[in-house]
């Protein structure tokens, strides 16, 4: 377990209050179907994102890092077209794999939590979309803690190619 064997016998109580106070950036793809009843869309999507923000602190005298590897999602999508845009809510499972830095540095932890969100899409021409979407993904018992939970946001500008 990453943090539970480095940190050994700290009480999760005793952790510090951890917070990302800069923006990183994420890269990744999306591929999804949609069914359309009217003007009621809804469908599934699978994403894949890649990033390199990373979480650090000390406590009892390590120093401890986590850094985000990727995460995919499979979601649920259910929304409603207004002319050219659509407006939806997402909901679904996550996948996220994490490494350590500093002294846990080579160890990796994998965790499935669940993620939901909300986005727009603007139909260019008939085949292309540009769109927007804000997604919270949630993680329980991270690294190995038991009531210690993991949270992160994405907020992403996306491009799609519609067949």
């Amino acid at each position: 377990m990453l943090a539970a064997d480095l940190l050994g016998d700290v009480d999760v109580d005793d952790l510090p209050t951890l917070s990302l106070t800069e923006a990183d950036v994420a890269y990744g793809a999306h591929l999804g179907y949609n069914w359309q009843r009217q003007r009621v869309v809804y469908g599934l999507e699978l994403a894949v994102l890649g990033s390199e923000a990373e979480l650090a602190f000390a406590a009892d005298g390590e120093d401890f890092g986590v850094e985000l590897d990727y995460a995919a999602r499979l979601m649920g999508k259910v929304g409603y077209q207004f002319a050219e845009a659509l407006v939806y809510g997402t909901a679904g499972m996550a996948y996220a794999e994490f490494s350590g830095t500093g002294d846990a540095s080579g160890e990796t932890e994998e965790e499935t939590g669940y993620a939901y969100g909300v986005g727009m899409d603007y139909m260019l021409t008939q085949n292309v979309s540009l769109g927007a979407e804000y997604v919270r993904h949630r993680f329980e018992d991270v690294a190995g803690f038991d009531d210690v939970d993991g949270e992160f946001s994405t907020t992403s500008v996306r491009m799609s190619y519609h067949f």
